[in-house]
């Protein structure tokens, strides 16, 4: 029997496979993706076209019809139409099956118009049974023992148990029980179990018969075959609770999923978990490798998923690059810990996407029942705020959240309710970390780092408030904040006989794509009277995503103007490799991922190595960054790194030790820093 999936969606109409194209002879282009009035008038009928018009207004729910068309080559094919409408996150769809009559349903169309033939048709497409009083089968028509695949002796005799598939509920029996004694006819769908072990569905009407005193006597049991129907239903169903792109569950499966565990988990006494999952830089891959290549990787990501959580749990695509997984029955916290660093572990391993080697990260919120929440709602809005508080300050890591998440978001919001007040209050410094040289412990410049002292909250993490600004478009106004601070200071510095070190500022995507950025920056030098020896800049390789051609334009300005360009962060992007060979580079910043365990870790010890190498060989002054031991220190210094920035020499300094630092120049190896 063939069947045609098809959906139809914001007036059009789209089919899964090419079947209905050659059932009417219709070309592809002319068919998919166009007005379904227009086709199903076409290649079916009017009637059926306005049927479904009903159904695209929510009139109706679901439809189930019989149709003829006749076919270009003359055939009359008769076809029965499934179809229901949902509603989903991208509007109303009508998801339906188109299914060709087999042989008997042919035959039935014929020979219903001959009664000669009724018990002939009756055989051949109803299934008919007459039990006694006790449910005993006395009689069973062929179509009954071909449908179950039971022989009519191995049925009479028998109740209707021999066919149970124990799919219904006792309930369900005791019901249908209830309705014929009382001499009433029940109607209902029944899912039966054949001699072979398969199932099948049927429509089914028991009657009642009475004698002439008005007593049962017995029982006629009529049925239909529907397991075609139930199937396409079953698909259709699927189909509604399934992500279109990867297969999974989407979020009205993983909503309803969730109702149920709670429901079970509060009958039950049990715990459970939910485990938001949001991937760390997938805009990135859709921006610089495209969309085919993007959604390749969620595919590659939630069978990698599905494969972790296997029976334990349920894996759903919320939506994006954002995941849902629910853990069934965890025995406590520490197992839902557990369960959470295991998922951490699954991305240890590279995607390969033809032929590209991605490395992705994932920021994970976890709740619990009912420690977190013991509505769903309260579940999904704790595992949801837990995994936005881990991408705003660390990412790659996991945060469990409890009822206490509110104070967490009121403080969020605190901050960013507050961040362009604390500009105008004077709440922000600057802090200045050194970065020297590991040769003479000479100090040979400076980075500006923005700090924020809240009146009521204390000192604010830059990790927790830049996101913030960047989420209100202020990180442009707090860079450029921190550069008129920094050549005010320099200037000041100038006046009270001090030499100048360079010292370098980080720029913000959104401050390359202002006009005339580049100019803006100079005249800024200029008001304060600061050299551009003095001042050197450090961008990271998101700010070339955000427009590749404006952003070499200001470069080359500022360059021209003798502003030297650091890279930093290198080592946590894609494609920093071509950036090094498209911009006119001064300074490569290695990250300090790489630089930590470097003296436990052969392999990290091998890159660290040939990224500096690699720096050398292009002409660019290396700089090691977040060095904090001694093991990293000598690493480093046999690798020939040209400087050294974090800990290992010193923590940012406020302005006094600054400007002590400035007089002698040089700090010690292993200070009180650490």
């Amino acid at each position: 029997m063939k069947q045609i999936v098809f959906r139809i969606q914001k007036g059009n109409i789209y089919f899964y496979d090419n079947h209905f194209f050659e059932l009417v002879d219709g070309k592809a282009e002319q068919i998919q993706g166009k007005d379904y009035r227009s086709i199903l008038s076409r290649y079916i009928n009017n009637e059926v076209a306005h049927y479904f018009s009903k159904l695209m207004t929510k009139k109706k729910r679901a439809s189930y019809k019989r149709v003829v068309i006749n076919r270009y080559d003359g055939r009359t094919i008769p076809l029965i139409i499934f179809s229901y409408g949902i509603d989903t996150n991208e509007g109303w769809m009508i998801l339906g099956t188109i299914i060709e009559a087999d042989q008997l349903d042919q035959e039935l169309f014929h020979t219903l118009d001959d009664l000669s033939y009724l018990h002939q048709a009756l055989n051949n497409s109803v299934i008919l049974v007459i039990t006694d009083t006790a449910g005993r089968i006395t009689y069973a028509n062929r179509h009954s023992c071909e449908m179950s695949g039971y022989e009519k002796n191995e049925l009479i005799g028998h109740t209707h148990r021999i066919l149970n598939s124990k799919y219904h509920p006792k309930e369900f029996f005791t019901e249908l029980w209830e309705t014929i004694l009382q001499g009433k006819t029940w109607h209902g769908e029944i899912k039966n179990r054949k001699k072979d072990g398969s199932y099948y569905w049927t429509d089914a009407t028991i009657v009642p018969m009475l004698d002439e005193q008005g007593e049962i006597f017995q029982y006629m049991a009529i049925r239909y075959d529907i397991t075609s129907q139930k199937n396409n239903e079953e698909k259709i169903q699927q189909l509604a609770n399934s992500d279109s792109l990867t297969g999974i569950p989407n979020r009205r499966m993983f909503d309803h999923k969730l109702t149920t565990c709670i429901e079970e988990a509060h009958k039950n006494g049990q715990h459970f978990g939910i485990l938001f999952i949001d991937l760390d830089s997938f805009k990135y891959i859709n921006d610089t490798k495209g969309h085919a290549i993007g959604d390749q990787l969620l595919i590659k990501v939630s069978q990698r998923l599905m494969e972790f959580v296997g029976d334990t749990g349920l894996v759903a695509r919320i939506g994006g690059d954002e995941f849902g997984m629910i853990v069934y029955q965890t025995e406590n916290i520490a197992s839902l810990k557990q369960a959470a660093e295991k998922l951490l572990q699954q991305f240890k391993e590279p995607f390969v996407i033809q032929n590209l080697t991605i490395w992705m990260t994932c920021s994970v919120g976890v709740a619990i029942f009912p420690e977190s929440g013991e509505t769903k709602d309260d579940m999904m809005k704790n595992a949801d705020a837990a995994m936005y508080e881990v991408k705003n300050t660390r990412k790659n890591a996991y945060l469990f959240s409890t009822r206490l998440i509110d104070s967490s978001d009121q403080r969020l919001f605190q901050i960013q309710n507050d961040l362009r007040e604390a500009s105008y209050d004077e709440q922000f410094y600057i802090v200045y970390q050194p970065k020297v040289c590991p040769k003479n412990d000479y100090v040979t410049g400076l980075e500006a780092l923005i700090r924020w002292q809240h009146p009521t909250l204390g000192c604010i993490s830059p990790g927790e408030f830049i996101p913030l600004a960047e989420e209100i478009g202020m990180s442009s106004e707090l860079n450029e904040w921190v550069l008129r601070q920094v050549c005010k200071q320099i200037k000041l510095w100038v006046n009270k006989g001090y030499t100048p070190i360079p010292v370098s500022v980080n720029l913000s995507a959104c401050q390359f794509v202002q006009p005339c950025f580049a100019e803006k920056f100079l005249d800024i030098l200029a008001e304060f009277n600061v050299e551009t020896t003095w001042i050197q800049i450090e961008i990271t390789e998101s700010i070339l995503m955000t427009n590749e051609l404006q952003v070499q334009v200001a470069l080359d300005i500022l360059k021209k103007n003798g502003i030297k360009v650091a890279l930093d962060d290198f080592g946590t992007g894609y494609s920093s490799l071509s950036y090094l060979l498209k911009l006119d580079l001064d300074i490569l910043k290695i990250d300090k991922s790489l630089i930590q365990g470097i003296s436990q870790n052969f392999k990290e010890q091998k890159l660290v190595h040939t990224v500096i190498q690699l720096g050398k060989d292009l002409g660019l002054h290396v700089v090691a960054e977040g060095v904090e031991t001694q093991e990293e220190f000598d690493s480093l210094v046999i690798n020939d790194v040209d400087e050294i920035q974090g800990f290992y020499y010193s923590r940012p300094l406020d302005l006094v030790e600054t400007e002590k630092l400035l007089i002698k120049r040089q700090l010690p190896k292993n200070n009180e820093a650490h």
